[in-house]
C-alpha cells in the first residue's frame, strides 16, 4: 500500500466486519496514514459510530449531489443549522444518512437539504474568488483544478503506472490481441450466413 503513492482510495474496507473489527481496522489506517504521511480516501456505506468519529473529512452523498462536504466535526452542527437536529444517543452516521435517502425519507426535505449545500458551496467559490484577487494567487489553488488539469494528472499517472510496471500491461495487450483474434475467426463468416439465412426466412415468408 505504501508504495501506491500519496493517496490510497478504498472501497468499503471494513465490509463484512463486526462492529469491533470494523472500528479497529480504520484505527489502524488513520495510524497508518499519520505514520507514511498519506491521504486515505473511502467509501463507507454504513459506519458505526466509533468509525465515523474517527474521520477527518466526510463527504455525503445523495443520488449522485454532494449533501455535505467538510469535516466530520462540522456535519451535525451543518445540518442542525438547516432544521434538522440530531436526537440525542443516535450514531451520526445513520442520522445523516436517513435524512439524505429520499427512498425512506421525503424528497422534497432532501432536495432542500442538497439545495442548502448547493448554495453555501456557491458562496464558497465567490469567497475564493475574492481571496485570490486579493492574494494574487490562482483561484484553482483554492478551489481545485480544473476537468482539463484532472485529466492531464490522470493520464500522467496512468503512464508512470505503465512505465514501472509495464509487465501487466504487456499482458493484457498480448491476452486483448489474441482474444480479438480467436472471436474474430469464429464469427468471420456470420455476415454471409445471416444474409442467406434471411434470404431463406424472406422466401418461407413469402
Amino acid at each position: 500500500m505504501l508504495n501506491l503513492g500519496s493517496v490510497v482510495v478504498l472501497n468499503d474496507p471494513p465490509a463484512g466486519l463486526d462492529a469491533a473489527a470494523a472500528a479497529n481496522i480504520m484505527k489502524f489506517m488513520k495510524k497508518l496514514a499519520l505514520a507514511a504521511n498519506i491521504a486515505i480516501v473511502c467509501t463507507i456505506h454504513q459506519p458505526s459510530s466509533a468509525v465515523y468519529h474517527g474521520f477527518d473529512r466526510v463527504m455525503l452523498l445523495s443520488g449522485g449531489k454532494v449533501a455535505f462536504l467538510g469535516a466530520a466535526a462540522d456535519a451535525v452542527p451543518h445540518f442542525t443549522d438547516a432544521g434538522y437536529p440530531m436526537p440525542p444517543n443516535t450514531n451520526p452516521a445513520d442520522f445523516m444518512l436517513d435524512l439524505v435517502n429520499d427512498e425512506f425519507t421525503d424528497p422534497a426535505s432532501v432536495e432542500a437539504m442538497l439545495a442548502v449545500w448547493a448554495n453555501e458551496s456557491a458562496q464558497v467559490d465567490v469567497d475564493a474568488s475574492r481571496r485570490a484577487a486579493v492574494t494574487g494567487l490562482p483561484k484553482d489553488y483554492v478551489t481545485g483544478t480544473g476537468i482539463a488539469s484532472q485529466v492531464v494528472t490522470l493520464v500522467r499517472r496512468h503512464g508512470l503506472i505503465t512505465v514501472r510496471d509495464p509487465t501487466m500491461y504487456i499482458g493484457r495487450m498480448v491476452f486483448f490481441l489474441f482474444a480479438g483474434i480467436f472471436f474474430n475467426i469464429i464469427y468471420v463468416k456470420v455476415g454471409r450466413y445471416s444474409v442467406v439465412w434471411s434470404g431463406l426466412v424472406v422466401k418461407i415468408m413469402w
